[in-house]
């Protein structure tokens, strides 16, 4: 899976202070890894209000960064019925990706 960003969003975003916008990008990370953490661990169909909550925060934090493709798949996740290792797999790939690549265009 490709991976797209708004680079203009993020970049509009960081307006003349790109570390700053590196440090909060870092936070987004680490807090998006606990919330993939809480979607494995809440995954069933018992807790699946959970799980779409966690994907609508996840999702909205994405698209705050302009991460397109992140957004997207939670966006498409968020209306499951249940979530499956594959997806949620594919949801952290997805994470690092986007910040990677997030970062290089803040760093230039």
């Amino acid at each position: 899976m490709d991976v797209e960003i708004d680079k203009s969003h993020l970049l509009a975003l960081a307006g003349d202070d790109n570390e700053a916008v590196l440090m909060i990008l870092e936070e987004f990370y680490e807090n998006s890894v606990v919330i993939i953490t809480e979607l494995k661990q809440n995954s069933d169909a018992e807790n699946i209000e959970l799980s779409r909550q966690l994907l609508h925060q996840l999702k909205g934090s994405s698209g705050m960064f302009g991460m397109s493709t992140l957004h997207d798949l939670c966006k498409k996740l968020e209306v499951s019925t249940e979530l499956l290792e594959a997806q949620l797999s594919s949801l952290r790939i997805q994470l690092e990706k986007s910040c990677q690549l997030a970062r290089a265009v803040l760093l230039g």
